[in-house]
């Protein structure tokens, strides 16, 4: 898999879907083909639309690359305008980073936007900043969350 997307111009130490090196090559293979077969991974194939499995891959992948030291105990929202909303659990006292679809109550920061735009910021096709500044992705909660976003993220 890493071979056949390095020959793509893909790095994929450096993929912001963050494929898990700690997976079985077959099983990251197959998460791999599914996000690229939901347009979630390298050039858009059409239009994006939410796919259940793809998404939650889409997620994991997040939840593997964030530094939970940089926001512990934090909570985020993705609040999608076409699609069902996620959250992020940051680690803390104890508890792992968890991801999930649906609500979390008193989110420490929500992202607006529709589920097209934040798969495009996921996979790199489009900058945070761009997506901000052209009110794509339009931030609510804790403004010291939305400045430690980047080093959050990666």
């Amino acid at each position: 898999m890493e071979g056949r997307l390095r020959a793509a111009g893909l790095d994929p130490l450096t993929m912001r879907l963050g494929l898990p090196f700690d997976m079985p090559p077959a099983a990251r293979a197959a998460r791999g083909l599914t996000l690229l077969r939901a347009g979630y991974l390298g050039e858009p194939n059409g239009g994006v639309k939410p796919d259940r499995e793809a998404t939650a891959m889409l997620f994991d992948g997040l939840r593997r690359q964030i530094d939970a030291s940089v926001a512990p105990g934090a909570k985020i929202q993705w609040d999608f305008s076409d699609a069902e909303p996620w959250h992020l659990r940051i680690a803390g006292s104890g508890a792992p980073t968890a991801v999930a679809p649906g609500r979390v109550e008193g989110p420490d920061l929500t992202f607006h936007c529709r589920f097209g735009d934040w798969v495009d910021i996921a996979a790199g096709r489009t900058s945070p900043r761009s997506a901000l500044l052209r009110r794509k992705v339009r931030p609510s909660g804790s403004l010291r969350m939305l400045i430690r976003a980047p080093k959050l993220f990666g």
